[in-house]
């Protein structure tokens, strides 16, 4: 990997493990919040919680955190094909 890119994918890397922690904590406040119903009458779906409560926090920081990774791909993948596109400009023959 060429020195110019590797900012990018260790932005790439750190973005995504965020990503992991904050959905697994999502999806632990999800059991947790369904482990309050009885087993017949537990919600099924997505659990987003109301508005300011510890659930929908989750749910958003995990959304910020996607749209930050995804931001941070489509910034190394720009980065790639810029370099693609370098190495291609300097190949062609002279005329």
């Amino acid at each position: 990997m060429t020195p110019d890119l590797v900012p990018r994918r260790r932005a790439v890397m750190i973005f995504y493990q965020r990503y992991l922690a904050s959905d697994r904590a999502w999806q632990q406040a999800q059991r947790d919040a369904r482990a309050w119903f009885p087993v017949g009458a537990r919600p099924t779906g997505l659990l987003i919680g109301a508005p300011g409560s510890k659930l929908r926090k989750l749910y958003e920081q995990r959304d910020r955190a996607l749209l930050q990774l995804q931001a941070a791909q489509r910034k190394f993948d720009e980065a790639r094909q810029r370099r693609t596109l370098k190495i291609t400009l300097l190949a062609l023959p002279r005329v």
